[in-house]
């Protein structure tokens, strides 16, 4: 715990003087699949100098149509904007059943975030018409502009009011979707507090693991951070 308390702070503190270099597990509810992506981000990184998911067939097994419209009560079109929006029929929750789950973009202030949600397979009947009200129907959701706390590692070594507190990411993230082996899980990847909008997906410190449960509940499985190295020291 100790030595983890070390990385976290000197992230948090050195994050803009320093240098990715590799990705390191500090959560894992599950060896095997934590282990895999470990090992899956740092080959890219060893390899290629960036994370490239596109390039694994883990992050390829669902496949995505972009033939699908979003429009607001009043029949403006809210999809779209800032990316494509896009859908694909699979088990999201691992239940056993697939759902329709749609991908789109937001924008605040310039500053563009993910959405994953999904619904009743059902829906996809709808797909060129979707209004906003189909939330009532949402099953569950993703939303990178929320801050996601990593509530599974010890707090951080200062309180408030009494409270402590855990690292939390950005609020604006990138949110991806891989299966491996018959499991479908959701990949977040964000930053600590930060003033300048994201670049890329290659700009963030912090990837998550998560995955859907039957029920609809979300659940925590693997935390990485970045290991830094000083700019232009090699390791």
């Amino acid at each position: 715990m100790k030595k983890l308390k070390i990385i976290i702070g000197f992230l948090i503190t050195l994050s803009s003087l320093l240098q990715a270099d590799q990705y390191i597990l500090v959560m894992s509810k599950d060896d095997e699949v934590c282990q895999y992506m470990e090992e899956l981000y740092n080959t890219d990184l060893r390899k290629k100098g960036k994370v490239i998911l596109e390039d694994h067939e883990e992050y390829n097994a669902i496949k995505w149509d972009e033939n699908i419209s979003i429009y607001a009560l009043d029949g403006s079109l809210v999809s779209g904007w800032y990316a494509p929006a896009k859908y694909s029929i699979y088990d999201i929750n691992n239940d056993g059943q697939d759902e329709m789950v749609i991908s789109d973009t937001g924008n605040i202030s310039g500053r563009l975030y993910d959405v994953l949600d999904y619904f009743p397979k059902s829906l996809v009947a709808n797909k060129n018409h979707l209004t906003a009200d189909r939330y009532a129907n949402r099953l569950g959701r993703v939303f990178g502009n929320d801050g996601v706390s990593l509530t599974q590692l010890p707090p951080l070594n200062f309180k408030n009011k009494g409270k402590y507190y855990h690292v939390t990411l950005e609020y604006f993230k990138y949110i991806r979707t891989f299966k491996y082996k018959s499991t479908f899980y959701i990949n977040i990847f964000g930053i600590f507090a930060q003033e300048k909008p994201l670049s890329s997906l290659n700009k963030t410190n912090i990837a998550i693991v998560r995955k859907f449960t039957p029920e609809n509940s979300m659940q925590d499985i693997c935390y990485f951070i970045k290991a830094f190295t000083l700019k232009g020291e090699k390791q």
